[in-house]
């Protein structure tokens, strides 16, 4: 199991966290990439851009993640609060994606 877990971190293009039951063009919610990109909404004189941002790509790749991984594992772990919040799970070739709560969850791999 670690060896598939540690092979999908290695493959994750982008992650997206964002409100539930939205559509994901990035208005009601965020993406970070694995090439450093994150958007800041004060760039380009108020108007947003990507700008370069290694570290905190990098922490939210790392907690969405994880967030995803216990999201789906939530009833085999026996932590039913969280079981009980997770209203859909998607697996298809585009990556993963998890609803849990108020918040949606995705993780793209290459």
């Amino acid at each position: 199991m670690f060896n598939l877990v540690k092979s999908m971190q290695d493959n994750i293009s982008k992650v997206y966290i964002g409100k539930v039951n939205t559509c994901r063009c990035g208005c009601a919610g965020d993406y970070y990439y694995a090439d450093g990109s994150v958007w800041d909404p004060k760039a380009n004189d108020g108007r947003g851009a990507y700008t370069k941002n290694d570290v905190l790509a990098q922490k939210k790749i790392k907690t969405i993640f994880n967030r995803v991984m216990k999201c789906i594992n939530a009833d085999i772990m026996g932590d039913s609060d969280l079981a009980q919040k997770v209203s859909n799970v998607f697996i298809d070739d585009t990556g993963i994606h998890v609803d849990a709560g108020s918040r949606s969850y995705g993780v793209y791999f290459d």
